[in-house]
């Protein structure tokens, strides 16, 4: 290549500029190869530059191509008709946290590092994050570059969250000691210690391919190791038969010195010695009746200040305990089990402290479960709680605090103040309960917020602020369940603005939180739906009381003939036809109002067939039930499909079809009465547009939630689960199991007793609006946050 063509190549594009600008020799030398292709080295545009820009500041940098590479960067140069600028650029309009510092920027990307808590060879770890222009990001640790996919989190995240993720990172700490066999080149050596004090040390191993940072949904979090250096660790020996007559069970074998007030833990030996001899005298034992036994044999040869508990005895002692500490205490002292003390259970049982807002540790502790993949994707159900508005104080890291104040989000507590011009704070009289609710059926409630009931635009900030935090520990919210309150219908206008009952179009609306076509679902509960119509029904007729006059092709739906069809029943049959039919479903009260399954009881199958039987007794005159029976045909429809264990494998699946069926017939019931002339009242004529809404949104937003992640990958919908009855299941606890009957608990007391709620969730009391019937046991273990 001659040096003159190189000459004239630089100064056609490049120029003097600013100070602070630069280009780096990597660049220019990848341009030049592409534009002329032509091979120049280093030594060739480094003197050309050095003639022709005598000016420019040499420096050591780097590469903004490749930012794992060091390269000499020339200041005061910048390329001609450039028209990239800093301005208008996502990553530079964002605020860089105080603990976090620029390493480098350009107009492509921000480089940033972080410093954690933790020195290796007298130096802690520096993690290095590029920032792109297009919204993309890539880490380097430890010298290693990590693709943030392989994290098991999105490589194109806002900038905004990318901060919170990678406080959040947990990195591999390698392990303690290695087979000795495996000693070689591949094996690095480090002396590791915290920050807060750097005179404890240890000495840690760490394979060459090691990962440097764990994946989020990883079961290795919590040992804090990854599976190249998990090969490392030292096997444990296996103990034979004739040492098993010598064991000496000591405090040494297990982790460390500890107390009864500690997260004892069992040694593998032990497990080892208890397999082989536990198999001879109990062939048919499981392993946890093995561990179970072992324990109280240590327990009994231990001294009580020394003793060392396994995890799952801890995990089953803390849900008894949780459940009845009454009851836990008899046990523990009638002397046939030698069992863990209550302090100890209640040291591990407030290590999360329950406090309002959205908070890491709640998340920490979620994603810390035995999750299968398909069950970090599912559903974020709603919904409200009233509680004794009271202030009261709590004592957190010795400071007072006063709780019991309205706190839903900051910016809703500061618009307050300026539109009343007032800087005054509202007691709380409800609380807003957040559950995340898998695919696979595990639920967990990680936020609460005392509330003035939560306006629509506080649960639209909210939203999507659960939506962002969620996604942050792997979390994937695909669908919105609430109740037909005004304030979630309100939620649901400003997500779904152009939605008409009459001409229903869609209940999704997109994922602002993820790159490409990410849908959420608006699904209405169920369960209030059910109670909704059954409402409107028992208002119908033309009696003074009644509010409407339900009209259907020609005929009246009126509440009068569920009340004739009951007493005909339980008149005309010794044996009734429909059993389970009672006075609390006829003759409602304020307090059967919210019971779930009278209203489904009165709407499905069963009564679809009384009704049926009744309208033949009547003979001619039995024409002016016709209504009524098809009504009730579509609700039974309804209650069988929405109440079905079965799950929906298959889009062509028949009850997805006879769900349409139901939609149709709901939204031609409006469009027929309002297009007809002889209606008057048009409105008095149907069930409340607000219940027609909630119609529409449970069975359209079902349905598009099953066609979409059936269309995504081989997933499976149960319809049984999508519904509010895990939050109503925690709201009975709290008023009965917990802070006793038939009050409703300050929401200081909310915040003690759920703990204990997460840790007993086989406790559902029969009292809730939902009887009970389809809570299901939360998977749960005790780690380091428990």
């Amino acid at each position: 290549m001659a040096k003159t063509s190189l000459m004239n190549w630089l100064l056609i594009n490049l120029e003097e500029g600013p100070i602070d600008d630069f280009v780096d020799l990597i660049e220019v030398k990848n341009k030049y190869s592409v534009e002329l292709q032509l091979e120049v080295t280093s030594m060739s545009i480094g003197n050309c530059i050095s003639k022709k820009f005598p000016k420019v500041n040499v420096k050591n940098g780097r590469c903004k191509g490749n930012w794992s590479k060091v390269t000499k960067r020339y200041y005061g140069l910048k390329w001609k008709n450039n028209l990239a600028t800093e301005t208008d650029s996502s990553i530079f309009a964002c605020p860089i946290p105080e603990d976090f510092f620029v390493i480098s920027k350009n107009t492509n990307s921000l480089n940033v590092g972080h410093f954690s808590n933790t020195m290796i060879n007298g130096m802690k770890v520096l993690t290095e994050t590029q920032l792109n222009h297009d919204n993309t990001w890539s880490l380097l640790v430890m010298g290693k570059i990590i693709d943030p996919s392989n994290l098991g989190i999105d490589s194109s995240f806002s900038i905004n969250t990318v901060f919170d993720i990678i406080r959040q990172l947990s990195y591999c700490e390698g392990v303690h000691e290695i087979d000795e066999s495996k000693l070689g080149k591949d094996i690095f050596k480090e002396h590791v210690s915290p920050a807060s004090d750097e005179n404890s040390e240890k000495i840690n191993y760490r394979s060459k391919h090691c990962y440097r940072v764990l994946p989020f949904k990883n079961s290795n979090r919590a040992s804090k190791t990854c599976v190249k250096c998990k090969k490392l660790e030292k096997p444990v020996k296996e103990t034979t038969q004739a040492t098993i007559d010598t064991l000496n069970y000591n405090c040494t074998d297990s982790i460390g010195e500890c107390t009864d007030d500690q997260n004892l833990l069992l040694c593998k030996s032990d497990n080892n010695d208890m397999s082989i001899i536990l198999n001879n005298v109990f062939p048919e034992c499981s392993d946890k009746m093995k561990t179970f036994l072992l324990s109280q044999k240590m327990a009994m040869e231990t001294n009580p200040n020394g003793r060392r508990w396994d995890r799952d005895i801890v995990h089953l002692c803390l849900t008894l305990w949780c459940r009845s500490p009454k009851g836990y205490n008899e046990l523990r002292n009638s002397k046939f089990l030698m069992l863990p003390s209550a302090k100890l259970l209640q040291r591990f049982k407030n290590m999360v402290n329950q406090e309002s807002g959205i908070k890491k540790d709640m998340l920490q502790w979620m994603a810390n479960k035995n999750i299968p993949p398909e069950g970090y994707e599912g559903g974020l159900i709603i919904d409200e709680m009233s509680i004794q508005p009271d202030l009261q104080l709590k004592k957190k890291n010795g400071e007072i605090e006063l709780i019991g104040f309205s706190e839903v989000v900051p910016e809703s507590i500061a618009f307050g103040q300026m539109q009343s011009n007032k800087k005054e704070r509202i007691l709380a009289t409800h609380v807003l309960q957040l559950v995340f609710l898998g695919s696979t059926g595990f639920r967990f409630p990680f936020a609460h917020f005392p509330s003035c009931t939560a306006s629509g635009h506080e649960l639209y900030l909210l939203l999507w602020k659960s939506v962002n935090m969620l996604s942050n520990f792997g979390f994937t919210i695909q669908f919105i369940s609430t109740d037909g309150a005004q304030t979630n219908r309100d939620l649901f206008k400003l997500l779904l603005p152009d939605f008409k009952s009459s001409n229903p179009k869609t209940c999704s609306f997109r994922n602002i939180y993820s790159s490409g076509d990410v849908k959420i679902f608006f699904i209405m509960d169920f369960s209030h739906v059910i109670k909704k119509i059954r409402n409107n029904i028992s208002k119908s007729g033309q009696e003074s009381q009644c509010k409407r006059h339900l009209q259907l092709g020609g005929h009246f739906i009126e509440w009068r003939h569920f009340r004739q069809a009951y007493l005909w029943d339980i008149s005309s049959h010794s044996f009734p036809v429909y059993h389970k039919l009672s006075q609390d479903h006829i003759f409602l009260t304020s307090e059967a109002k919210m019971r779930n399954h009278l209203a489904e009881e009165v709407l499905n199958t069963d009564m679809l067939h009384l009704m049926k039987l009744f309208q033949k007794s009547l003979g001619e005159a039995g024409s002016e039930l016709n209504s009524t029976i098809e009504l009730l045909e579509n609700t039974s429809v309804l209650i069988k499909n929405f109440r079905d264990n079965r799950p929906i494998t298959d889009s062509s699946d028949d009850r997805l079809r006879q769900n349409h069926d139901v939609l149709d017939f709901f939204i031609k019931w409006e469009n027929d009465n309002l297009s007809d002339e002889k209606i008057k009242r048009k409105e008095f004529s149907m069930i409340s547009h607000q219940t027609r809404q909630d119609i529409i949104s449970s069975i359209l937003g079902f349905e598009e939630l099953c066609l979409y992640k059936l269309k995504k990958n081989s997933a499976s919908v149960i319809p049984s689960r999508l519904n509010s009855d895990v939050v109503e299941n925690i709201f009975c606890q709290q008023r009965t199991l917990h802070n006793g009957a038939n009050t409703n608990p300050t929401y200081l007391s909310y915040c003690h007793s759920m703990n204990s709620i997460i840790l007993g969730q086989t406790t559902v009391s029969r009292k809730s609006n939902t009887g009970g019937e389809t809570a299901q046991p939360y998977s749960h273990q005790v780690t380091k946050k428990v």
